[in-house]
């Protein structure tokens, strides 16, 4: 499994809008219009594996040590490869950045991508009170982190 820091924006789009991944709020763009951030400071780590792209890792400081993660990993991966691949960003992360805290807010409903983030070795923290609207509806955001 390797995983490379891209730069080619037409795949980043390609996988952050896939129709299994996309899920914006209540104020964000359809699926179709949506594009990623090119921002120098944001990472958006590819993840292959065996020739296929599982998917995407996207990375951004807070500040010179503690980043805040969110991962797209397409339907091809999940299951075993996709805690692999957790995992093994995780550890890649160790070794080659000086990052010593990751954390990621997840919407509570979504209690797959929570059991997902702890399954990496994330711990829940805290939660960020109705941070979150979807479908007019307010929700609380679960905030996870690990530390090196």
């Amino acid at each position: 499994m390797t995983f490379t820091r891209s730069f080619d924006f037409e795949l980043i789009g390609e996988i952050m809008r896939h129709p299994a991944l996309y899920q914006a709020d209540d104020y964000g763009p359809a699926r179709e219009h949506f594009q990623p951030r090119q921002d120098p400071e944001i990472r958006y780590v590819l993840v292959e594996d065996a020739g296929d792209v599982l998917g995407l890792f996207i990375l951004a400081p807070q500040n010179t040590i503690c980043w805040e993660i969110h991962t797209r990993l397409l339907p091809l991966s999940w299951g075993k490869r996709a805690a692999e691949a957790a995992r093994g960003l995780i550890a890649w992360l160790w070794a080659e950045t000086f990052v010593v805290r990751l954390v990621t807010s997840v919407p509570a409903p979504n209690r797959l991508a929570i059991r997902f983030a702890e399954r990496a070795g994330l711990k829940r923290f805290g939660t960020n009170l109705a941070s979150y609207q979807k479908d007019g509806t307010l929700y609380d955001q679960v905030l996870l982190g690990i530390s090196r």
